[in-house]
């Protein structure tokens, strides 16, 4: 994926950290975008030390094998950790969404790219 390898050539390849997919994805404080690789969706993200307004963005890791779908709850019901999204999403290699942490500890979508080639 070009997105990607161009990515790491910026930033260098050590500076973007990897997440493991997990039904509660664990997010480091510190970081604001991270490659997420891996298959089991993603229905939470919890942080350490969390702060209303902070914006994280996931990428799809380059590696085939990378589908992960992401649980959608009603932005009315964003109880700590859940996601609203604008629709339903499914990470694949490259693609990527972008996250704000709210007040209520929840995480509402700003937006997504798909992957480009």
């Amino acid at each position: 994926m070009k997105r990607i390898s161009s990515l790491k050539s910026f930033v260098g390849p050590s500076t973007i950290k990897t997440l493991a997919s997990a039904a509660t994805l664990q997010v480091p404080e510190g970081d604001s975008v991270f490659f997420v690789s891996g298959t089991t969706g993603v229905a939470s993200i919890v942080v350490e030390n969390g702060r209303t307004g902070r914006l994280i963005e996931l990428i799809g890791e380059d590696v085939s094998a990378t589908s992960i779908a992401f649980t959608d709850t009603a932005i009315a019901s964003a109880a700590p950790g859940t996601i609203s999204l604008a629709g339903s999403l499914t990470l694949a290699r490259g693609e990527s969404v972008r996250l704000r942490q709210l007040k209520s500890g929840g995480w509402v979508e700003q937006s997504r790219s798909s992957a480009i080639a």
